[in-house]
């Protein structure tokens, strides 16, 4: 048998790359030794690590995930209390984009059509720019103060919180689409089905996530809605196929995240800024093992930061305003509406 350092290039090169090779490394030349690799035999690709960690003499002292130990994830509780914390943050700042809104309106220099309005007119048209904001019928509220000073009436309704809760918004959760439970199933099944590195533990829906999944029926970004960032859960409204159709294809990630590996991953939601995915990856120059993570990228962007579990995500993404609406904003109150009552609206 010749010297074991000559068989590390090609074993090196043929072993699928999990962390257990750094591990392996310092123990190298021993290893050959007490395995009885024969001079140029190699591993194949579609090796498992469970099947390279078998190889090794017992109690090796090595170790790794196994099927038995996947990595460890948030519990529902941190997983919950993170969600509460964001909705607050989420309900604070949704409530400070409307009130400049609505003082913005009052402040506006009226153009024609409406310089010449009568004032009730006027105030009818700035409801309307509310509802547009909001994304939700109005006709209860008479004039836009009434938002702010019954802020807690509208906020779960127009989804002020990041959240929504289909009870709350009248609607079956049924009505949705398919069931939670259901949609895990297919999800889970479509990840199994294009998983495109090994890894050494089962591919499944992450359990924080499943936890969200059950404890809000969407969760979306800060802002109003013509704010709002993409959801990080969009909720059970696609069909088995359109699920289908959120698994991220081999390498479509490294447009964004050239130095991790992704074994397998979903578009978790869009809006007009970005996605967010959801994704089974590992970064072995930053140390980083194989795990699910969570990440949100922008249209215009090559990089952005990934997160190790739900929590420390939510935690970047309340932080993660959107741009303001401002004068130059395509939408601003009483742009382009007709010059007539709600009613005949």
């Amino acid at each position: 048998m010749s010297a074991p350092v000559r068989l590390l290039p090609d074993i090196y090169h043929t072993l699928p790359r999990t962390s257990m090779l750094y591990q392996l490394e310092t123990m190298w030349v021993n290893l050959c030794f007490e395995l009885k690799w024969p001079t140029g035999s190699k591993v194949s690709n579609d090796t498992s690590d469970a099947q390279l960690i078998n190889t090794l003499p017992p109690n090796y002292g090595i170790e790794l995930p196994t099927m038995d130990n996947p990595p460890e994830e948030c519990t529902p509780e941190e997983v919950i209390s993170a969600i509460e914390k964001y909705r607050k943050i989420v309900a604070e700042d949704s409530y400070k984009s409307l009130e400049w809104l609505i003082v913005e309106g009052e402040k506006q220099e009226l153009e024609p059509p409406w310089k010449d309005a009568d004032e009730s007119l006027i105030l009818e048209g700035q409801m309307r720019s509310c509802e547009e904001y909001l994304g939700f019928d109005l006709s209860d509220f008479k004039h836009p103060r009434e938002l702010l000073s019954r802020f807690d009436e509208i906020v779960e309704r127009c989804c002020c919180t990041g959240v929504k809760h289909l009870e709350i918004l009248k609607l079956a959760r049924g009505s949705a689409g398919m069931s939670t439970e259901a949609y895990i199933r297919v999800l889970e099944k479509a990840l199994q089905d294009n998983t495109y590195i090994s890894v050494p533990f089962p591919v499944s829906v992450p359990k924080e996530y499943k936890t969200l999944m059950r404890h809000v029926d969407s969760l979306i970004g800060v802002g109003l809605l013509y704010q709002r960032s993409p959801p990080l859960w969009a909720g059970c409204t696609d069909s088995e196929d359109e699920i289908k159709q959120r698994i991220v294809a081999k390498d479509y990630m490294k447009r964004w995240h050239d130095d991790y590996e992704v074994a397998a991953g979903w578009e978790a939601g869009d809006s007009r800024e970005g996605f967010t995915f959801v994704m089974l990856c590992r970064n072995e120059k930053k140390g980083k093992p194989w795990r699910w993570r969570y990440t949100r990228v922008d249209w215009c962007e090559q990089y952005s930061e990934v997160f190790d579990s739900i929590p420390s995500f939510l935690e970047f993404y309340a932080q993660d305003a959107p741009e303001p609406i401002n004068e130059f904003h395509w939408l601003v109150p009483l742009d382009m509406h007709p010059l007539c009552p709600r009613d005949e609206y």
